[in-house]
């Protein structure tokens, strides 16, 4: 992304605030090109044993790191509610795992293979909230105390229910999906629980240099959720894939060599 860099929030660092930021591939072209002309402080180096395939990965897993070690409190020791298995929502599982909390992911039944990968990648629980209330499956876990933090990325309004529902007295929620719509939603147990409600947007330079330190230490596994690679010509059966939800992440190579290498 790019940002004017003397605004407020980028002197603080925060340039996933400024007003001027533009997002390669959504609000600023140059995703697909040969080239990209940008600051040489926005860049990051990777150590050597990180392959380009993880390396690709870097963008959604600083999401998650945003969300996790600088958009919440979370300790080492508690436990964290994650609504939505889709690919943030793994890699939330991921740094939150990392950070030494206990996790419980929810999901439905539809999202069956999704659930099952994440609990091979660190997920201590697992909860289809088609089938159980996912607050009681909260409460069973944490002897009815409550979760201490709750990620919701799904962005469906069950979901951020859930998630208020779970958390504990002086708990937080952290809001990393986007519903695209208005919701409605009872403050009731904000008030009463005092719940910290904040929100979750992208990441910052030195979000990257976590994520990329997280990477360095192997304390992520991000490879099984790469679900295909194409030649960049095939660009549109990726598309029609992730349209489709099938598979989680698609990478797209400049060409077919690149590809084969």
């Amino acid at each position: 992304a790019v940002f004017c860099g003397h605004c407020e929030h980028c002197r603080r660092g925060d340039t996933q605030r400024c007003p001027q930021r533009k997002a390669f591939g959504i609000s600023k072209d140059g995703a697909f090109a040969d080239y990209v002309v940008t600051r040489e402080e926005a860049l990051h180096r990777l150590p050597d044993h990180v392959s380009f395939q993880e390396a690709a990965m870097t963008e959604p897993l600083a999401v998650a790191v945003h969300a996790v070690m600088e958009r919440s409190c979370l300790c080492r020791g508690q436990v964290a509610l994650v609504t939505g298995p889709g690919t943030i929502g793994q890699l939330v599982v991921q740094v939150a795992r990392a950070a030494g909390a206990c996790v419980v992911l929810s999901g439905t039944t539809q999202d069956k293979d999704r659930l099952e990968l994440a609990q091979r990648l660190g997920a201590d629980h697992i909860v289809f909230s088609d089938q159980q209330d996912v607050c009681d499956a909260v409460d069973l876990i944490t002897g009815s105390r409550g979760a201490d933090a709750a990620f919701e990325c799904a962005g469906i309004t069950a979901a951020v229910r859930d998630c208020l529902a779970s958390v504990c007295k002086g708990g937080e929620v952290v809001q990393v999906g986007l519903t695209g719509r208005r919701i409605k939603l009872s403050y009731d147990d904000i008030c009463l629980k005092e719940i910290t409600l904040k929100g979750s947007f992208t990441h910052n330079h030195q979000t990257w240099a976590k994520a990329v330190a997280l990477l360095s230490e192997s304390n992520v596994d991000l490879g099984p959720l790469i679900s295909g690679e194409f030649p960049i010509e095939e660009w549109q059966q990726a598309f029609d894939l992730c349209e489709k939800g099938a598979g989680l992440k698609y990478l797209l190579y400049p060409d077919a060599k690149s590809l084969e290498e």
